[in-house]
């Protein structure tokens, strides 16, 4: 009789390979396109946060010619003599000259002190006390020094005791000062040293610099802390005191608190560094150069994003063994970058002066497009502009920038926060979150088949096993082993 066989069906057939393969043909056609489309919308927002970057930027430096910030042109001041008094001028400030007289320096405020008693209580070291013969029974407001920092700013109040030493009085009022600060200095050797207390308050002028020193009774009697009406005590003090200067053509002297004077001339800053009876002239002009050099920083910026936009929105065909694919660059799919940059354009081609002789709109000021959308800069033909006329050339120049770079403005509209980009790249989180669910769904489907494959094998496996078993039963019973 003829011999059935399963040609080794319970051990021949690799389950895990084929149920592998089945998974993977699932994947392949359920799970993988939508992995690609979460690579590429990942691709997407990184490419837009990266464009959001290069617009602030942009946005920053066309900021800087609007007219919060004083309009796009440059100015510079010199002066006649820069060891008297400095200046430098913002955009802001308007071109003249300004003959300066400076009477007198603002200073800050110093206060020393030494012993009363150097021969009982000499100050020769930081752990000297600064007067033993001090009683620490005396009242506290006795035994106090006060020290007031600037017209009422501040004031340290500190209580002293025959055992107070020069660390002491320095650490607790360095402690407590926020607008002076305490050292100790020698006026001696380092093989004999002499030690002072020196108070220094840290502003200029009397507001915020003036020291008062007041000293209660059982100091009084100790000669500490000294003031004119003590011939005995030990002191010396530079009495904080605010700059004066005078401008030909304004009457009075002015008066400020600081060497540093920026809140007289809209945009001009006096910088004083010394006394003069003669007069220091002060020129504020065009600077020609820097105002050129921050419009190609402008041009330079904008051609960048341009830039950025072509190599990210190229649309590549590409052929490989008979296959074609068309290749998407991460913004290729999105119309957001062309919103921005079709906005942009719009501003530069309207924007124009109101009423120009020559200079009218962005190519009279050397600023032109070219075919592949970057603009070019013509420094030379700028600079005639800006000679010729330097108030068109503020009006185009703020102009755009008001309406482009302000809050609310061109590019605000766009990378604000739930601007255009932040809405497009949330949009498509949210995309990416559906997509990852799908994914999640379809692998769970994946995992349920490959386990219900993996049952019916692991059944098929028992069955065939059972099957042998009865073939090698019947054999044996038949006499067919080949043993007979």
């Amino acid at each position: 009789m003829a011999l059935v066989s399963f040609s080794g069906l319970a051990s021949g057939i690799d389950s895990d390979a084929l149920i592998e393969a089945t998974s993977d043909a699932t994947r392949a056609g359920r799970v993988v396109p939508y992995e690609k489309q979460v690579a590429e919308l990942e691709d997407t927002n990184t490419s837009l946060e990266e464009l959001t970057t290069k617009l602030i930027s942009l946005q920053s430096t066309i900021r800087g010619f609007a007219s919060m910030n004083g309009g796009p042109i440059a100015k510079q001041a010199t002066s006649s003599n820069e060891s008297v008094l400095a200046a430098t001028a913002s955009n802001a400030a308007i071109n003249s000259s300004y003959n300066v007289t400076v009477n007198q320096m603002a200073r800050n405020g110093v206060y020393s002190f030494s012993t009363s008693d150097q021969a009982t209580y000499p100050w020769n070291s930081y752990s000297s006390v600064i007067n033993g013969a001090i009683i620490p029974g005396a009242p506290a407001a006795d035994r106090t020094v006060t020290i007031d920092i600037g017209n009422g700013s501040e004031t340290i109040d500190i209580v002293l005791s025959n055992t107070t030493t020069l660390s002491n009085f320095v650490n607790e009022f360095n402690a407590t000062a926020t607008m002076a600060t305490a050292s100790i200095i020698n006026l001696g050797s380092a093989s004999a040293p002499q030690y002072q207390i020196m108070i220094s308050s840290h502003n200029e002028g009397v507001d915020e610099g003036i020291i008062n020193v007041s000293r209660g009774s059982e100091l009084q009697l100790k000669h500490l802390f000294g003031s004119a009406s003590d011939p005995d005590s030990y002191y010396a003090e530079q009495v904080a005191q605010n700059a004066e200067f005078t401008i030909e053509g304004i009457d009075g002297t002015i008066t400020r608190q600081s060497n540093t004077v920026s809140d007289l001339i809209t945009g001009v800053t006096f910088q004083l560094n010394s006394v003069s009876a003669t007069a220091v002239k002060v020129t504020v002009s065009t600077d020609a150069d820097t105002t050129a050099e921050t419009v190609q920083g402008f041009v330079d910026a904008y051609n960048e994003i341009i830039e950025y936009l072509a190599e990210n929105n190229l649309i590549e065909r590409k052929e490989e063994k008979g296959k074609v694919t068309i290749e998407f660059s991460p913004l290729a799919k999105t119309r957001v970058d062309d919103s921005i940059l079709s906005a942009l354009r719009t501003q530069i081609a309207s924007t124009k002066a109101d009423n120009p002789t020559a200079v009218a709109i962005f190519a009279d000021l050397g600023i032109t497009t070219e075919r592949n959308g970057n603009l070019k800069f013509n420094s030379a033909t700028f600079k005639k502009a800006l000679a010729d006329e330097p108030e068109s050339v503020k009006e185009i120049m703020q102009k755009f920038a008001d309406a482009v770079s302000l809050t609310g403005g061109t590019i605000d509209q766009f990378v604000r926060f739930n601007g255009l980009i932040d809405v497009t790249i949330t949009a498509n989180k949210t995309s990416i979150t559906n997509l990852n669910e799908r994914i999640a769904r379809a692998e769970e489907l994946i995992a349920k088949q490959a386990e219900t494959m993996k049952k019916r094998f692991t059944n098929l496996e028992m069955i065939m096993g059972r099957m042998q078993s009865q073939q090698q039963s019947l054999i044996s019973v038949l006499g067919l082993d080949g043993r007979n």
